[in-house]
């Protein structure tokens, strides 16, 4: 990488934390105009950040924009009081998580990985989503149920791909993006325990703290493939 796009890729990637270090200052100190402009931010900051490190050519760019779209439109669902824009919410990461998933098996493809897949991690991931899910079920509005059920798939499926796109698990974008993967379910965790099984000091932090990480993690990993 040459120095003027490593200055500028370093500078993106500074001002990103910087803006997500304000949106958890805003959410312990509760200042919620703040808070309320700088969460919609954070998706929209690292969408034009992941647009000037990658060419208008790179594999995944436009299914990646369209991941962090629907993150961001998740986000602005989620910001509102009305229960109803939960659904829309869910629905909007649900179609980020299936598009995370299709990139991550493609990218396997595309680097002609042979290796099969790791039982173990399967099996882990699959034990998570069944005990946090049942923890869930009998706190969950009907209605949610079964959304819930579908988005708890989707985001294990994306983990579950996270772990098997490189062939060599311990280099930095491998780590990157299975780190990321695995902060994206830990967020989500932390979101579903906050609201429907008992609210917990700090949710709102450790909630925006993995998620940006999360999605920063997997941005940095898959513009490195493309």
């Amino acid at each position: 990488m040459n120095q003027p796009i490593a200055v500028k890729k370093n500078g993106w990637q500074i001002g990103y934390l910087a803006l997500l270090g304000i949106h958890l200052l805003a959410i312990f100190l509760n200042w919620g105009t703040i808070r309320f402009v700088t969460k919609p931010l954070l998706m929209a900051w690292l969408l034009v950040y992941f647009i000037s490190i990658t060419g208008s050519g790179a594999a995944y760019r436009k299914p990646v924009i369209a991941a962090l779209f629907f993150s961001w439109l998740g986000d602005v669902f989620l910001m509102q009081p009305d229960s109803g824009f939960f659904m829309a919410g869910l629905a909007s990461f649900l179609l980020a998580q299936l598009l995370y998933t299709w990139i991550f098996l493609n990218a396997r493809k595309q680097l002609n990985i042979v290796k099969r897949w790791n039982p173990l991690v399967l099996v882990a991931i699959l034990l998570y989503i069944i005990v946090l899910y049942s923890a869930l079920f009998r706190t969950l509005p009907n209605e949610l149920r079964v959304p819930v059920l579908l988005y708890a798939i989707a985001i294990g499926s994306m983990l579950a791909s996270a772990f098997h796109v490189y062939v060599k698990p311990l280099t930095k974008p491998a780590l990157l993006l299975i780190i990321g993967a695995a902060l994206f379910v830990l967020s989500d965790s932390l979101l579903a325990i906050n609201q429907f099984i008992e609210p917990f000091p700090l949710a709102g932090v450790g909630i925006m703290l993995t998620y940006g990480l999360a999605q920063l993690f997997i941005v940095q990993s898959i513009s490195r493939i493309s």
